[in-house]
């Protein structure tokens, strides 16, 4: 498949971009992508046919990016209760 029109990033540079946004928007933006890899890799298991940027390594790139979105909320809850 190639990258496709994903870039190649490591995850301290998706952690770079993504520590700019408050944590309200990082919970909002993992579970957003959390649903669209689920409903996405539902519909490639049945053999349906979805735009490029859903199939892997598309998907891929989406659930580094909600982990980290993930690590970064966690991160931030925990730093609150100090």
């Amino acid at each position: 498949h190639g990258s496709g029109p994903y870039p190649a990033m490591t995850r301290a540079e998706m952690r770079a971009g993504l520590d700019l946004l408050p944590t309200w928007a990082l919970e909002q933006k993992a579970a957003a992508n959390r649903q669209v890899i689920a409903v996405m890799r539902t519909r490639l298991a049945v053999g349906e046919q979805v735009a490029r940027m859903y199939q892997e390594p598309g998907l891929a790139w989406l659930e580094r990016q909600a982990e980290v979105a993930e690590d970064l909320v966690a991160e931030c809850h925990r730093a609150a209760k100090r």
